[in-house]
Parts: C-alpha cells; sequence; structure tokens
C-alpha cells in the first residue's frame, strides 16, 4: 500500500492545476475563538488517487452552489465583483474568491458552449487554505503544487 501525501497551499489559482473535480460542500463549522465559521469545499478525482479540501477561514458571506463539478476556474474575484459582493456581506475587507463556469472545456464540433452567461459563485472569507492529498506514486505529478508538509 502506497503512503498518502500531503500538500498545502493558500493561492485560489492552485485548485485549477490540481487536476481535481466533483466539488462539495462538506460543513460548516464554528470557532469560539472567530465571530465567523470555516467553510470546507473538497473535491477529488474519480480514482481517488488526488483529494483537495479547500477551507475558507472565517467566510463572512457564501453564494455558491453545494455541489459542482470540474467546469469551473477557481480565482479572486475582479473588483467591480468585489464590491458587489462587499454589499451583500457587509465587510469590505474580507478577501472575496470567485469559481466561474469555464466554456473552454466544450470542444467543438462535438460539444458546444452554452448559449448563455457563464454562472460564477462566490465566497467571502478572511483567508484560504486549501490541503492536496495524494498517492505518493503521484509525487512528480504534483511536485510543483504548493508545498510539501
Amino acid at each position: 500500500m502506497n503512503a498518502i501525501k500531503t500538500r498545502k497551499s493558500s493561492d485560489i489559482a492552485d485548485i485549477n492545476t490540481a487536476r481535481t473535480y466533483d466539488f462539495h460542500m462538506r460543513w460548516i463549522e464554528t470557532d469560539p475563538v472567530y465571530p465567523y465559521p470555516t467553510l470546507l469545499i473538497s473535491g477529488h478525482r474519480e480514482y481517488c488517487d488526488y483529494h483537495v479540501d479547500i477551507r475558507f477561514l472565517e467566510t463572512v458571506y457564501i453564494a455558491c452552489a453545494p455541489s459542482f463539478d470540474n467546469d469551473f476556474i477557481w480565482r479572486m474575484a475582479t473588483e467591480k465583483e468585489a464590491a458587489m459582493m462587499y454589499v451583500c456581506a457587509d465587510e469590505d475587507r474580507a478577501k472575496v474568491y470567485c469559481i466561474e463556469e469555464d466554456f473552454s472545456v466544450y470542444v467543438p464540433p462535438l460539444y458546444s458552449p452554452p448559449q448563455r452567461e457563464a454562472r460564477k459563485f462566490f465566497i467571502v472569507a478572511w483567508g484560504l487554505e486549501i490541503t492536496l492529498s495524494y498517492d505518493e506514486t503521484l509525487e512528480d505529478q504534483v511536485s510543483n503544487w504548493g508545498q510539501l508538509i
């Protein structure tokens, strides 16, 4: 049996290179020390050789589907998007994260992109912690991802 290794990152764009999908909101954890809860979203690959946990620390506001697939790009919100979320969250100092539907995964002529605007989800939180767990045999594939812990 191969050992499981772990890497960590705090850059939301790293989720795009983690090669995971099938994301699900797992739980919201309250902490007596912090005024806002921690939101956990998990994703994996079909054969379970990768697993990612995304913790939004001190989550102020959530405008996100409870589950989604790999057709999304994870990024920081633009200034305009952040300004809209700050009105909803009433907290203009937290970070605004965006999960945006990616139509580039549709390759014509077999698949054509939907004829609508891309869906966007937003999470306003004070911080982010991403943990990638993977089978040690995949070390070469993830050696540039985050930091080994």
